[in-house]
């Protein structure tokens, strides 16, 4: 079975190659390969040689298998290997993938159990199973060898008197880091390749591979602290900690190059999107507390300054129909808009030396609530922002917006539910703060109460007009029925 998977991963088709892939992970997953010269020789040659695609899905493949060639595949040394990485490249690999690669390459791994969770399971020798038959314990025993570390695990928790399943559901995974690998994970990923240049011409480029740079070594940073191969003291300590460190003034001195020279003005909207995209991913995270710190740290006033000042402040103008718009239906300049809008909202969450910044533009971000587009910005921060920890300049934006919608779009069902699905992250958000606790309160109820009432309304209208019209009088906002609708919701909301 896996020879005839391994083969279709060869396939020129682009979807059977990816399922065959997922098919040959899962394989070698659960061990079911003749023997590792399988892999060495057989399995990974074939993507050192590009005939397996180079995507993040077939990829995943080499996670699998760590030998010494891998890194060369995945960070090219030589003209040649270069030369094919270009050629044969399908995407760009992510980053977390990329990064989970390399760090496997470079420690050894370990289950870890805190000492409670070892007198939890204390006392529970009577349930575990032990097979009778002496074939079926060779056998067993003989499977066992294949992963030494999981025999010994076993051999141990067995004397602890440790249920099996149990061990499997409490058990976490560490990591020790083996220091001459990770010295030549270190020298291969060539920290100081990427420079920006003298000119403006190629600025743009240069920021984004930095920004590439970044990213990978924030996510390796992510993965050692997050399997314990780190302690906060060792972090600082790390190569990587003090290459992100100087990455980041690099990368911020590009963009102060870019502010001061009016080269932002000459930016196509290919290299623009990239920019803005390639940030997003280097301020989303999620993120461990020790990495959180080091943003938190680094200085990125003039990163954030450009990225603010790509936003446009302008409100949009009232549609004929107000409605909830999909992601994917948005224009490339609205996706850039959104893309920027995210970077800002994730960047708040570090309270890094821009913050107050970023809370200037909420002040002057005025949002249309009449604006099928702008409504859309609205719940998307919105989304973002009640996910982080709590802030007042925040929850007062979050608030008074808010409040506008359900004001005016309590007729609307899919509007209603989105307001219905924030209100619980809403209240965990303002819940340091009393008097806005009180607020939310009153608004929910006043508006559930009002949708309950308008809904009674249509229902009863619906018998004399018609299903149809009522659809139409409850979705199209004419100047009209906003005068009504203000009119008439002014009193529930006086927050």
């Amino acid at each position: 079975m896996i020879a005839a998977a391994f083969r279709a991963c060869t396939n020129t088709a682009a979807r059977t190659c990816a399922k065959s892939n997922l098919l040959l992970q899962l394989l070698i997953r659960h061990r079911k390969y003749p023997n590792v010269g399988f892999l060495n020789g057989t399995v990974l040659e074939a993507f050192y040689t590009y005939a397996v695609e180079k995507t993040n899905l077939n990829v995943g493949t080499c996670r699998r298998c760590v030998l010494t060639k891998l890194l060369n595949y995945l960070y090219p040394q030589t003209r040649e290997t270069q030369s094919k990485a270009i050629l044969h490249a399908k995407e760009r690999l992510s980053a977390k993938t990329l990064a989970r690669i390399s760090i496997l390459c470079v420690v050894t791994t370990r289950c870890a159990m805190d000492e409670t969770e070892r007198h939890t399971h204390a006392g529970v020798h009577d349930t575990f199973y032990r097979e009778r038959d002496g074939q079926l314990q060779t056998l067993e025993q003989r499977l066992r060898y294949h992963s030494l570390e999981e025999l010994l695990a076993l051999e141990q928790h067995k004397k602890e008197g440790i249920d099996a399943e149990s061990l499997q559901g409490s058990a976490r995974i560490s990591y020790n880091i083996n220091e001459p690998l990770f010295l030549r994970l270190c020298e291969v990923v060539s920290f100081d390749k990427h420079i920006l240049p003298d000119g403006n011409d190629f600025l743009a480029d240069g920021l984004a591979c930095i920004c590439d740079d970044l990213e990978l070594y924030l996510e390796m940073l992510n993965i050692l602290l997050l399997h314990a191969a780190y302690d906060e003291h060792q972090c600082t300590r790390s190569p990587l900690y003090k290459k992100v460190l100087l990455k980041f003034d690099l990368l911020n001195g590009g963009f102060e190059r870019l502010l001061k020279n009016d080269a932002a003005a000459t930016l196509n909207l290919i290299k623009t999107r990239n920019l803005a995209e390639r940030l997003l991913a280097i301020f989303r995270g999620p993120y461990h507390p020790s990495v959180r710190k080091l943003l938190q740290q680094t200085e990125h006033t003039f990163i954030m300054r450009w990225a603010i000042g790509q936003i446009s402040l302008k409100q949009g103008e009232d549609s004929q129909c107000v409605t909830v718009l999909q992601p994917d239906k948005l224009a490339t300049e609205e996706q850039l808009q959104r893309c920027f809008l995210h970077v800002v909202a994730e960047y708040l969450q570090y309270e890094g030396p821009s913050l107050n910044e970023a809370h200037e533009l909420l002040d002057r971000l005025e949002l249309n609530v009449f604006c099928s587009l702008d409504l859309f910005y609205l719940f998307d921060l919105c989304r973002i922002l009640l996910a982080q920890p709590s802030h007042e300049v925040v929850a007062v934006w979050v608030m008074r917006n808010l409040v506008d919608v359900c004001k005016n779009h309590y007729t609307n069902p899919d509007i209603t539910e989105q307001i219905i699905d924030l209100y619980g992250a809403l209240t965990t958000f303002v819940s340091p703060y009393e008097d806005m606790i009180r607020n939310v309160t009153i608004v929910l109820y006043s508006f559930v109460k009002t949708v309950r009432q308008t809904h009674v309304l249509y229902r009863a209208a619906g018998e004399d007009t018609g299903a149809g019209e009522v659809s139409c009088f409850a979705l199209t906002r004419s100047t009209s029925v906003r005068q009504r609708t203000r009119a008439s919701t002014t009193d529930w909301c006086r927050c």
